[in-house]
């Protein structure tokens, strides 16, 4: 009988194995299928329109619009390669990130002040208080803040785009970033969290954005969903906890 139960078990550790092998082999075909697509399209404005501008005879409005693509080109390519680079680091890290009492209100409102101008998208802060103070992680609660503010304007075309945030007592945080957008089905509420997945196969980006959202907040010890309960559009709540 004993013989019998070691040798299921050998066979379930051998199966999930093999699964973690697949796993392993699919997200590294789809790394590479997205990273050879994602990138090459910025490098490849970059290299085209910085041969335009050396010719003699552009006008200078025309001279100004192709360095504007080549800017834009290049933050996106900065933006990929730094996502790429912040879940490889996080992917590294075993322990929980380092925490100490910041200003939660200050990082939302920095981060909001950078938001692109789109017309018919007003953007709203709703803060329970002046200040929101918690043990945190300065910089990738900023990053944490700012990629579900992109995703958030990324999908969102007329309406606004709101973050909520407040405390629970003296021990949770919750913040909120919601949008009136195109929303996510249900039935994608874990899905849209894996890596590399992307709702619109042809939107710019690795699809990486939820994925390392979901990195950071574990890292803090805490949890983030989709809000199914919302129709209106997309809404995620990120909960964190003090240690």
């Amino acid at each position: 009988c004993q013989s019998i139960h070691d040798h299921k078990t050998s066979e379930d550790g051998l199966r999930a194995a093999r699964d973690k092998a697949r796993e392993s082999d699919r997200l590294k075909s789809a790394f590479l299928a997205n990273m050879s697509h994602e990138i090459r399209t910025p490098l490849n404005a970059i290299s085209g329109f910085a041969e335009l501008i050396a010719g003699e005879d552009l006008t200078e409005e025309e001279r100004r619009e192709f360095v504007q693509i080549i800017r834009d080109n290049t933050q996106l390519f900065t933006s990929l390669i730094n996502d790429m680079l912040e879940v490889s680091q996080l992917d590294n890290t075993s322990a929980e990130l380092p925490r100490k009492l910041l200003d939660i209100s200050k990082i939302i409102r920095a981060e909001m002040e950078h938001l692109p101008v789109k017309e018919g998208v007003e953007y709203r802060l709703k803060l329970a208080a002046p200040e929101i103070v918690f043990p945190l992680h300065r910089s990738y609660v900023s990053l944490l803040v700012r990629e579900l503010l992109k995703n958030a304007v990324k999908f969102t075309e007329q309406g606004s785009v709101t973050v909520k945030c407040g405390l629970t007592g003296s021990d949770t945080l919750t913040l909120s970033v919601t949008d009136t957008g195109c929303g996510v089905e249900p039935g994608l509420a874990e899905k849209i969290f894996d890596r590399f997945y992307k709702g619109d196969p042809f939107a710019q980006g690795l699809g990486l954005g939820l994925s390392l959202c979901r990195l950071i907040v574990e890292k803090l010890g805490g949890t983030i969903a989709l809000d199914t309960s919302y129709t209106g559009g997309a809404r995620f709540v990120v909960t964190l906890r003090d240690a």
